[in-house]
């Protein structure tokens, strides 16, 4: 049972791998610049920026594999965690507090 289930798992890491690598490079060949659908204001040195930032310039490889280290688990420490407020936002933009039962 435990040969089976280590198999499966083998055969899913391999999957997402997969699908994901297949994903990165589809998405690659989308017409259009990414950039201006992120910033469609941006003058010359900021989409430089923005493309640099985004890892734009480097192959669809390289990319990926920044994805993948980005995506290792010791870096979901570093984001920043949501924090809920108590309050809840009113059609009048104010926030209210919630309501009690």
């Amino acid at each position: 049972m435990a040969k089976f289930i280590l198999t499966r798992l083998g055969q899913l890491v391999l999957v997402v791998i997969v699908v994901t690598f297949v994903t990165a490079v589809v998405m690659s060949f989308i017409p259009g610049d990414p950039v201006s659908v992120i910033a469609p204001f941006a003058e010359g040195q900021q989409r430089d920026e923005i493309r640099a930032d985004l890892n734009l310039d480097d192959p669809v490889p390289v990319r990926y594999v920044k994805w993948l280290g980005g995506f290792a688990p010791a870096t979901w420490a570093t984001t920043t965690p949501c924090r809920p407020t108590g309050r809840l936002p009113t059609s009048s933009g104010r926030r209210s507090e919630p309501r009690r039962s």
